[in-house]
């Protein structure tokens, strides 16, 4: 995934690209779309970062993280990111068997096939209070990246800022992740979103049982 990506970074780099969330106990999902949002974006990555006021209807609530709790996470993990150096192989084809004899000079060669790839972007994270967040009010942010469950929202978006006169925003869609289902780029038939996909809800409801079953111990003890 992360040659794939690289691959079309000419193709798909954008200045300014926006993504929203709760990020609520910041898990691989989260690191795998914020990874991407910054392959994607050449100079500012803005985070909508969803508030209280539309999270109040959430399962689970009580357990929920404070904003500045899921602030702090978020730009711990991009600190991370930002200072990497990530090494990637140039080839389209990552595997080739028919030049074994030739490994002395296939080392030599693939030292000139890897780019190495910096991320000197900054990142801006803004509170989301309605549904379009950051991007119903910036009209220069230029790409949104949503997930295979939130790509609806990209629409409603796109349909916000045409009334507001501002351009239209390129769509990218990463695939959610699931514990349960091992994939590449086609979700399988049988995956129920709701339920399959790795989500803060599921981490809230997993909280909250622990805490039931604790509450239960000290009762009978």
């Amino acid at each position: 995934m992360f040659n794939w990506v690289v691959k079309n970074l000419n193709e798909n780099e954008f200045l300014i690209s926006s993504v929203g969330g709760t990020f609520d106990n910041l898990h691989d999902g989260h690191k795998i779309l914020l990874s991407v949002c910054s392959f994607l974006t050449r100079k500012l990555l803005i985070i909508g970062l969803t508030g209280f006021e539309l999270l109040k209807n959430k399962a689970n609530i009580e357990f929920l993280e404070d904003f500045e709790i899921r602030e702090e996470k978020i730009l711990k993990f991009l600190r991370k990111v930002k200072s990497k150096t990530f090494i990637v192989n140039d080839d389209d084809d990552d595997d080739d068997d028919d030049d074994d004899d030739d490994d002395d000079d296939n080392d030599n060669n693939n030292n000139d096939n890897k780019s190495e790839i910096h991320f000197n972007l900054e990142y801006k994270i803004i509170q989301i209070n309605d549904v379009c967040g950051p991007t119903g009010t910036i009209k220069n942010i230029e790409s949104l990246i949503v997930t295979k469950e939130t790509q609806k929202g990209g629409d409603v978006v796109n349909s916000n800022r045409v009334k507001k006169g501002f351009p239209v925003l390129k769509i990218h869609i990463i695939n959610v992740i699931s514990d349960k289902f091992q994939y590449d780029e086609e979700i399988p038939e049988n995956f129920d979103i709701k339920v399959d996909k790795l989500s803060s809800s599921q981490l809230r409801e997993v909280e909250y049982n622990e805490f039931k079953r604790f509450k239960k111990f000290l009762l009978n003890n």
